[in-house]
């Protein structure tokens, strides 16, 4: 739901039929009052361009507003299998409608029953849009690589595919060619162009010139892929603020198997077009072992680069409702921020130093950590369990370029536990089991 009009009285509803409805398995319906809820002069309205003569059907969760600009209204659609990318757009209340085609879906028309849809990279269903002091359109998307070679409800995907797309009302359509939104851009049938409509991906956080990641990648509704769930606002001087959830080497957690976790990354592109630095928002240590999801960027920024934020974290990647783990304690964070911090600065201080992992592993009475650094002075090791609290801490002037932690675990719990070697403004973690 949306308000415009001078007082706000004017509401906009989209819902789901989530039954057959007008020839569609599922249809997207408009409801509008003009009298902030009184009566409604528009009730399950299918609009023109979203109907059963474009799209088999639009889901639940494929849809989303822009918060309204000087009387401008506009909502995007997006679905890996059902639909095109676009954008509704209306000057008049919801009078009328312009339709946007941003990127046309190979397969709209897409049936589980009867369709063979060849490898194709499109939306991942994740998107946001969000509209300028000028009532131009903005949109983010995640972007996967989805294939349906046998008939019935069973798809697949690339997990590593990783990409945010970008797209405004200044800049040209995407065609429905399979490859179009391939994010290698040395694809020569990739319409993507970094820090043009390509302006997310994952982070080389170590600076090695490499990806590093566990063998384990973890799956969000057999959609999303490495970065996702982007996020859009717009300022009052033309700037964009994006934050997106990106799988983000260094950091570990545990469950079941061992995934990289997931943080959420910010950048903001000004006015004149430039894309800033990479932000990673999530270093700190409460951090540390958190999965960080869910990013919602307030649409209206405000002042220049002062943005508030709200998101999700919890020990675990995935979502208890799908059965991915255990329900847990989940928190969401309300944050704000006012600039970006090259993520340069983050590899300036790359360790000096090697940590070995613990042995035995699992342990029951004790265990030993190695520690090799290219120069002398104060080593400190610290572990904490998985709910961040400190459970041994100790320091040694290390005299010698190697050191080895000898540690009596035989009062710990049975369970995942995390070791930290900081020397100087340096750190690694690694985990360990206790039997």
């Amino acid at each position: 739901m949306i308000t415009s009009g001078s007082d706000n009285n004017i509401i906009h509803i989209l819902a789901n039929s989530y039954t057959e409805y007008a020839g569609q398995e599922r249809a997207m319906l408009y409801y509008r009052s003009q009298d902030a809820g009184e009566t409604w002069d528009i009730e399950a309205q299918i609009i023109e361009g979203t109907d059963s003569s474009y799209y088999s059907e639009i889901d639940t969760d494929s849809y989303v507003w822009a918060e309204t600009v000087n009387g401008t209204i506009a909502f995007l659609v997006s679905s890996t299998w059902h639909t095109d990318l676009f954008m509704m757009k209306s000057i008049d209340n919801g009078n009328t409608w312009e339709k946007t085609i941003i990127w046309e879906h190979p397969f709209p028309f897409f049936s589980w029953d009867s369709t063979i849809a060849d490898t194709f990279y499109c939306v991942d269903n994740s998107a946001s849009i969000t509209l300028d002091t000028e009532g131009k359109a903005h949109v983010a998307f995640g972007i996967t690589r989805a294939y349906h070679v046998d008939i019935g409800t069973w798809s697949h995907y690339s997990l590593y595919t990783d990409g945010i797309g970008y797209w405004n009302e200044d800049m040209p359509t995407f065609s429905n060619n399979l490859n179009t939104l391939c994010p290698d851009t040395d694809n020569p049938e990739s319409e993507l162009i970094e820090n043009y409509n390509l302006v997310g991906w994952t982070q080389d956080v170590n600076g090695n010139g490499e990806i590093d990641f566990l063998d384990n990648l973890f799956s969000y509704n057999k959609q999303h892929g490495i970065s996702t769930m982007p996020s859009l606002g717009a300022d009052d001087y033309g700037n964009i603020v994006m934050a997106y959830s990106s799988t983000t080497e260094t950091y570990e957690a545990y469950y079941n198997d061992t995934f990289n976790l997931k943080h959420i990354w910010v950048r903001t592109r000004s006015a004149d077009g430039e894309w800033s630095c990479f932000s990673d928002l999530n270093t700190n240590i409460i951090h540390l072992f958190d999965e960080c999801i869910y990013p919602v960027v307030a649409q209206h920024v405000g002042d220049c680069g002062f943005t508030h934020m709200l998101y999700q974290a919890d020990l675990y990647p995935g979502v208890a409702l799908q059965s991915a783990h255990e329900y847990v304690e989940n928190k969401m964070h309300v944050v704000w921020f006012d600039n970006c911090t090259d993520i340069n600065e983050q590899q300036s201080n790359q360790p000096s130093f090697t940590i070995s992992q613990n042995i035995p592993n699992p342990a029951t009475n004790s265990t030993s950590v190695e520690v090799k650094t290219e120069t002398t002075g104060i080593v400190i090791l610290t572990i904490v369990n998985v709910l961040g609290q400190v459970v041994h801490h100790e320091s040694v002037d290390n005299n010698s370029h190697k050191h080895t932690f000898d540690l009596d675990v035989s009062s710990f719990d049975s369970g995942i536990y995390f070791y930290t070697i900081k020397i100087g403004n340096s750190s690694i973690t690694k985990k360990m089991l206790v039997e």
